[in-house]
């Protein structure tokens, strides 16, 4: 249902993103790199979860902020377990474990396979050398998914940015989905444009989300209270406070099905505390990003104003230490340079976050 607050993972689920999910599909075909780019609550998760189901492609999918939140950490273990369960299913349906079984440090137990995560045991580019073996002899494209890339980053000593690059160059039946909301922190990650990173000169093909449209936002709305059989609230209202993120609208919608109204402000106030707790694991909150925050919420879009209304709340900082919280803040998702200069706070329930708590 349109209201579902998980990720969507059927097409007729997914509302208006039939550009986005066809060029996604174009080049599952075409291409061996692609990177779904959008900010929090947009609804790349949703779109990669209907492509792959669309696709009918083999593939399986990694979801890092899933392991990251869970475990606090990406380590080669996590990882190694995701990846161990993912081959499983997927050899369920195209018997996998008869090619997985010889790469050293992979143990078969009928269908289920298990990657030996130690230093001396499954070595991915081993695995991934099989399944691009694998798809060659069944005339197949497979997929290896990867949801919020960026977590990469932490997961210890391996260069997955220099595995990504091996595998683009060596492996022609793989093909790479990589998905990112912190879109700054993943771009460094991949450093495409930094000629000292593996993956500088390789080509991407880059798909961009952004936020519905007044109108669209709207016509969610109606479809899922609709759908749902339930009296609609006033939807001008509802829009003009969350804008067009289709995943604090889903939200929305799903709080007011399920206990039959749905206050803005005490939606507000529940959602606030969401995005609180999610900022503090992703940014390790502190009182500067706050402060530099608040002063854009305040008002304050250009650098020299969220200066001066910083420094009252923080006394004095320097100006190299503003703008490497502006930037960091950037990085994350948290806030836009816009063409001119200014700065804003692109999430609604963001801005109301840091002017309430």
């Amino acid at each position: 249902m349109l209201f579902d607050p998980e990720p969507k993972r059927k097409k007729r689920d997914f509302y208006n993103r039939e550009v986005e999910l066809r060029e996604l599909l174009d080049s599952i075909e075409k291409e061996k790199f692609v990177v779904i780019q959008g900010i929090r609550r947009l609804g790349k998760s949703s779109l990669l979860n209907v492509a792959l189901a669309e696709s009918k492609r083999p593939s399986v999918k990694l979801d890092l902020r899933e392991i990251y939140f869970t475990h606090g950490s990406v380590s080669k273990f996590y990882l190694y377990h995701a990846l161990s369960r993912e081959l499983s299913k997927l050899s369920k349906t195209y018997r996998l474990t008869s090619w997985l079984k010889k790469v050293r440090g992979v143990k078969i137990s009928g269908f289920e396979i298990q990657l030996d995560w130690r230093e001396k045991g499954a070595a991915l580019t081993d695995v991934f050398r099989v399944l691009d073996e694998w798809a060659s002899a069944h005339k197949e494209r497979a997929i290896i998914a990867i949801d919020e890339a960026q977590y990469l980053r932490l997961a210890g000593r391996t260069r997955y940015d220099g595995l990504l690059a091996w595998a683009i160059d060596s492996l022609d039946n793989l093909v790479f989905i990589l998905t990112g909301s912190q879109v700054g922190v993943l771009q460094d990650f991949l450093g495409m444009e930094d000629p000292r990173s593996p993956l500088y000169g390789r080509y991407v093909k880059i798909i961009k989300l952004g936020r519905f449209s007044r109108e669209q936002a709207i016509d969610f709305l109606r479809n899922g209270f609709k759908e749902a059989k339930v009296k609609q609230p006033n939807l001008e209202e509802v829009v003009d406070v969350l804008d067009g993120l289709i995943g604090w609208l889903t939200l929305y919608g799903h709080t007011y099905v399920s206990e039959g109204k749905a206050e803005l402000g005490q939606f507000l106030n529940t959602a606030a505390k969401l995005a609180a707790e999610e900022s503090k694991k992703i940014l390790r909150w502190s009182d500067r990003y706050h402060a530099v925050l608040r002063a854009i919420a305040s008002g304050a879009l250009r650098w020299s104003e969220i200066y001066e209304r910083a420094s009252v709340k923080l006394g004095p900082i320097s100006k190299s230490d503003l703008t490497y919280l502006l930037d960091n803040l950037v990085r994350y998702g948290y806030l836009e340079r816009l063409e001119d200069g200014s700065f804003v706070i692109p999430d609604p329930v963001v801005k109301y976050m840091v002017t309430k708590f």
